[in-house]
């Protein structure tokens, strides 16, 4: 689990709101089906203050919130 802050600031004419930010929380967890194979998890939340959200990887949100759901198998030879 993680959480990241982001805080931004723009300079200069035109630039709208000048204090954009992000709040974002990544959750993963892994289940073994066997000793060579493993299912994953994985969720990112975001929510931009100011600003739409934009997760890395994947197109923008026309909103200010966005939330990603990965799920995937490993198996190891």
């Amino acid at each position: 689990m993680a959480y990241i802050r982001t805080n931004g600031r723009y300079s200069g004419s035109g630039t709208g709101n000048a204090e954009p930010g992000w709040d974002q929380i990544n959750l993963g967890t892994e289940y073994l089906l066997s000793r060579r194979t493993t299912l994953y998890l994985i969720g990112v939340a975001q929510q931009g203050r100011h600003a739409v959200a934009q997760i890395y990887g994947v197109s923008p949100s026309s909103t200010r919130r966005q939330l990603v759901v990965t799920t995937g198998i490993q198996h190891q030879f």
